[in-house]
């Protein structure tokens, strides 16, 4: 009987070897689920009557976590805001609140303790009826003095 030996195809590996293949892999996996480093900008101006904001690459709740260190908003985390936003926003908190939160529905209660917001979620566009649907749904209105209809008013 002969031993077949196979020249071509060494697949054993070092102990030192298979360790680097494992943390590859894990490093591999971590890149992947890990959140990208946030390069957001975020600079906060004035008072609360009268206030500008400039943020560049900034989610919304990292723009409500800054105002919240310097004008006591607070809000709930769900859903997840974390669309970009970029751009300059001045007026009041409260117009400033508005315009970052545009396109979200939201509820934000303003007091002396400050502000708190429940966001409910993105906004959904209200779909009005097409133009032939409306003039089918509408029901001719009967003149007055027809059966049932007064003739004067009450």
């Amino acid at each position: 009987m002969h031993q077949r030996k196979n020249e071509n195809w060494d697949l054993s590996l070092g102990w030192s070897s298979a360790k680097a293949v494992f943390a590859g892999l894990v490093a591999t996996i971590l890149l992947t689920i890990t959140p990208p480093v946030s390069a957001a900008e975020i600079e906060i101006h004035g008072q609360q009557e009268a206030m500008s904001i400039r943020v560049e690459d900034a989610s919304i709740s990292d723009i409500l976590d800054a105002l919240a260190t310097d004008f006591k908003v607070t809000y709930n985390h769900e859903p997840i805001l974390g669309q970009a936003v970029s751009g300059t926003y001045s007026g009041t908190l409260h117009q400033v609140l508005a315009r970052i939160l545009d396109g979200n529905d939201y509820v934000a209660n303003f007091s002396d303790d400050g502000v708190e917001i429940r966001i409910v979620g993105a906004s959904r566009p209200i779909l009005a009826p097409s133009p032939g649907q409306a003039i089918a749904d509408a029901r001719p209105i009967p003149p007055v003095g027809s059966p049932g209809i007064p003739t004067e008013p009450r």
